[in-house]
Protein backbone atom coordinates (compact mmCIF):
# COMPACT_ATOMS: atom_id res chain seq x y z
CA UNK A 1 0.00 0.00 0.00
CA UNK A 2 1.26 3.25 -1.00
CA UNK A 3 0.59 6.50 1.22
CA UNK A 4 -0.42 9.27 -1.47
CA UNK A 5 -0.82 11.76 1.11
CA UNK A 6 2.49 11.95 2.62
CA UNK A 7 1.32 12.09 5.99
CA UNK A 8 -0.59 15.32 5.72
CA UNK A 9 -3.85 14.04 8.24
CA UNK A 10 -7.42 15.37 7.11
CA UNK A 11 -6.58 18.42 9.89
CA UNK A 12 -3.79 19.25 8.30
CA UNK A 13 -4.51 19.24 4.87
CA UNK A 14 -8.11 21.37 6.40
CA UNK A 15 -5.55 23.83 7.86
CA UNK A 16 -3.74 24.22 5.39
CA UNK A 17 -6.60 25.18 2.58
CA UNK A 18 -8.22 27.26 4.99
CA UNK A 19 -4.53 29.23 5.30
CA UNK A 20 -4.30 29.39 1.61
CA UNK A 21 -8.03 30.68 1.23
CA UNK A 22 -7.47 33.53 3.84
CA UNK A 23 -4.29 34.48 2.03
CA UNK A 24 -6.01 34.33 -1.51
CA UNK A 25 -9.00 36.39 0.46
CA UNK A 26 -6.66 38.98 1.92
CA UNK A 27 -4.91 39.51 -1.03
CA UNK A 28 -7.60 40.91 -2.84
CA UNK A 29 -8.67 43.20 -0.36
CA UNK A 30 -5.14 45.49 -0.60
CA UNK A 31 -4.51 47.53 -3.46
CA UNK A 32 -1.17 46.35 -5.83
CA UNK A 33 2.16 49.06 -5.51
CA UNK A 34 1.23 51.07 -8.91
CA UNK A 35 4.38 53.04 -9.11
CA UNK A 36 8.11 52.83 -8.81
CA UNK A 37 10.01 53.49 -5.57
CA UNK A 38 13.44 52.87 -3.63
CA UNK A 39 12.98 50.03 -0.87
CA UNK A 40 15.76 48.78 1.64
CA UNK A 41 16.57 45.26 2.63
CA UNK A 42 15.41 44.02 5.86
CA UNK A 43 17.37 41.79 7.79
CA UNK A 44 15.00 41.00 10.55
CA UNK A 45 11.46 41.17 11.45
CA UNK A 46 12.19 43.85 13.37
CA UNK A 47 12.67 46.22 10.83
CA UNK A 48 9.58 45.55 9.85
CA UNK A 49 7.07 49.19 9.32
CA UNK A 50 3.88 49.52 7.73
CA UNK A 51 4.25 50.39 3.85
CA UNK A 52 4.77 48.10 1.00
CA UNK A 53 7.08 45.45 0.61
CA UNK A 54 8.60 43.80 -2.30
CA UNK A 55 9.35 39.86 -1.88
CA UNK A 56 12.79 39.01 -3.34
CA UNK A 57 14.17 35.40 -4.53
CA UNK A 58 16.62 33.94 -2.20
CA UNK A 59 19.26 35.61 -4.65
CA UNK A 60 17.85 38.93 -4.95
CA UNK A 61 17.51 39.10 -8.47
CA UNK A 62 13.62 39.03 -9.00
CA UNK A 63 10.33 39.86 -7.29
CA UNK A 64 6.84 38.27 -8.74
CA UNK A 65 5.15 40.51 -10.19
CA UNK A 66 1.33 40.78 -11.00
CA UNK A 67 1.55 39.48 -14.68
CA UNK A 68 0.21 35.71 -15.43
CA UNK A 69 1.92 33.50 -18.16
CA UNK A 70 -0.78 30.61 -17.76
CA UNK A 71 0.61 29.26 -15.12
CA UNK A 72 2.15 31.30 -13.16
CA UNK A 73 3.03 34.62 -11.77
CA UNK A 74 5.48 36.29 -13.94
CA UNK A 75 9.32 37.44 -12.63
CA UNK A 76 10.56 41.19 -12.18
CA UNK A 77 14.62 41.97 -12.10
CA UNK A 78 14.75 44.22 -9.38
CA UNK A 79 17.37 46.86 -9.86
CA UNK A 80 19.82 46.97 -6.43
Amino acid sequence: IIDTNKGYTEEKMKKLMALMLSIVLIGSLWGLYDGQGTFTKINSIDELETGYYVIANSGDSFAMNNNNSGSFLTKQILLL
